[in-house]
């Protein structure tokens, strides 16, 4: 039995090449919701990635089950269990090698060959280039070391742990900031900044050592997308809004020329097309994929038409507009005193509406990630139905006045 399940554990280790090699006697911490036990590891490998909450797979030997797991922190385990994280491998390290040879046949005519080998080992920490016999080759170190042999190496990097999600110091440690310490010494890579993959110091010295050697960031912020980042907090400057009345719309256009000695009234109606447009246009920070949804409340211009209050939450999709079409039935009429011409038109009035934000990113596996996406809001709002009368003497045709009323408040009509 235990050399049936051996075999076919190394079958199914065979079959991926995006996993760790089994890291045996660790365990990942807690169940990703929802199915989370399968019976082979194969298909724990093909739901995990799907999951936003998905780290890694550890084997239960008590369930003989493959459990899809939230953790990305190896962890010792009493349970004899065995455990996988995804891999990807960094780039390519120039002047650079890995420490001794991988046991078994350890040189390779491509990377890419090399690449899908070693994580099917459990010595394999990564990959080195040797010019001299043009091979690739399989290694067990995980530290990259300096060459004087024009040697190339690669290594498995796994993501920093939730707790600690920005790496650092070349992919060695992880930050649970995403800024430096300030240590001018140092300087550039010390000076406070947020904190980069080259950076040498970790604000409040709260980090952890890479579990792999070589470790990549949980927190990207170059890299917002709808699987492992929500919105979940937006500041509006209402102090920078700008508000642009645009050209109306004429909606009805009636003359009368009342010839007699009582007023002229004809009743009108329309049906008027109200059409609201609303988007977030992206200027600096954070980096969001296209198409990624979020909901959020979106400023409103209150009733008096000053003021603006946040309203109830939409959603939206990055890099994408939001447009909402009414049909409305407007009822009112025009009126001519005796012996005018009057001319009355109908307007729908709109506004183009501009207000920066500052939008907050926070990764769904790890609160201590959190990106700031800058940017501006914009909305093409129909505001109202306005009255605009032009009385003229019915003789003379000179005009005698104007004068303006609204009929009817679109942002307030359901």
């Amino acid at each position: 039995m235990t050399l049936f399940f051996s075999l076919t554990l190394l079958v199914l280790i065979s079959a991926s090449a995006t996993w760790s090699s089994k890291n045996d006697g660790k365990y990942l911490d807690s169940y990703s919701a929802g199915t989370a036990k399968y019976d082979s590891l194969l298909k724990a490998q093909s739901e995990c990635p799907k999951r936003s909450d998905c780290g890694g797979i550890t084997y239960e030997p008590s369930s003989k089950k493959f459990t899809l797991r939230r953790g990305v922190v190896l962890k010792d385990s009493t349970r004899s269990e065995i455990s996988w994280v995804e891999v990807t491998w960094s780039s390519k390290n120039t002047g650079k090698y890995l420490d001794s040879y991988s046991a078994g046949t350890a040189k390779y005519d491509s990377l890419l060959k090399a690449q899908s080998e070693c994580p099917k080992r459990s010595d394999c920490g990564g990959i080195t280039y040797e010019p001299s016999s043009k091979k690739f080759t399989l290694r067990r170190g995980v530290v990259l070391k300096d060459s004087t042999r024009s040697e190339i190496s690669w290594v498995e990097e796994i993501e920093c742990p939730a707790t600690h999600p920005n790496v650092y110091y070349n992919g060695e440690y992880c930050c649970k900031s995403n800024k430096e310490k300030v240590n001018t010494p140092q300087g550039t890579k010390c000076d406070g900044s947020v904190i980069q993959r080259d950076s040498l110091c970790c604000a409040g010295n709260q980090h952890t050592r890479c579990p792999s050697g070589s470790c990549r960031s949980l927190c990207d912020c170059n890299n917002i997308n709808g699987d492992d980042f929500e919105a979940t907090d937006i500041k509006y400057d209402m102090d920078k809004k700008i508000v642009s009345a645009l050209r109306p719309d004429l909606v009805v256009n009636k003359v009368l020329n009342n010839r007699g000695s009582r007023d002229l009234v004809v009743p009108l109606s329309q049906t008027v097309e109200v059409e609201n447009t609303m988007e977030f246009s992206h200027t600096a920070g954070a980096s969001v994929t296209a198409g990624t949804s979020f909901e959020v409340g979106v400023p409103g211009l209150g009733a008096a038409g000053v003021s603006f209050e946040i309203s109830a939450s939409y959603e939206f999709s990055s890099g994408e507009s939001k447009t909402s079409r009414k049909s409305i039935s407007v009822e009112f009429s025009c009126t001519a005193p005796p012996k005018k011409r009057v001319v009355c038109n109908a307007l729908k009035r709109k506004d183009k509406v501009s207000i920066p934000y500052v939008m907050t990113w926070t990764h769904k596996r790890s609160k201590e990630c959190s990106c700031k996406e800058e940017g501006v809001f914009k909305e093409l709002v129909s505001q109202n139905i306005e009255m605009e009368v032009n009385e003229f003497d019915l003789n003379s045709k000179k005009i005698i006045r104007t004068k303006r009323e609204e009929i009817f408040d679109l942002r307030t009509s359901e």
